[in-house]
């Protein structure tokens, strides 16, 4: 089932990369995102992460306005 929480959890994966020196590099997988691609001229990670749409998650996106 489809889990809210993992934008925080790959937005915090990526803070304590950049605050441990970590380069973020075009095709490297980051936990809980799954395989991005980074534009570095315009600082965007890029990651395509398919989220399931049916009864059991429909409620909770429309809940966060999505």
């Amino acid at each position: 089932m489809w889990n809210p929480m993992e934008a925080g959890v790959a937005i915090v994966n990526v803070a304590k990369m950049v605050i441990d020196g970590k380069q973020i590099t075009d095709g490297m997988e980051i936990p809980g995102m799954g395989k991005v691609s980074v534009d570095p001229e315009k600082r965007v990670i890029k990651a395509n992460k398919i989220q399931p749409i049916n009864k059991e998650t429909v409620d909770k996106l429309v809940e966060l306005g999505l």
